[in-house]
């Protein structure tokens, strides 16, 4: 099992890329969290496109600003013997 963090400032032309070549992967034993700024309701809603229901993919809105802040919260939340860290303009 695996827990994939990805810290999340904006939506950009590469967040949907990004998340699709996790949702993609072949290995599919994984949690994946995105750390998240408050979003707007289309912003979230652009996101929930995207991960489409996947119950692998949690969503989590933090109230606090900066990477540090979301992927110390993240770590907090992991639950696997394995963790990833990508950002949300990377390609898996």
């Amino acid at each position: 099992m695996l827990t994939v963090l990805i810290p999340i400032y904006s939506i950009d032309k590469h967040l949907n890329e990004a998340l699709l070549s996790i949702k993609n992967q072949t290995y599919r034993e994984y949690t994946c969290h995105l750390l998240c700024k408050k979003f707007n309701e289309k912003e979230r809603n652009t996101i929930n496109s995207i991960i489409n229901n996947d119950d692998r993919f949690v969503l989590h809105e933090l109230k606090l600003d900066g990477i540090a802040f979301a992927l110390n919260y993240g770590l907090n939340l992991v639950e696997t013997k394995y963790v990833a860290r990508m950002d949300a303009d990377d390609i898996s």
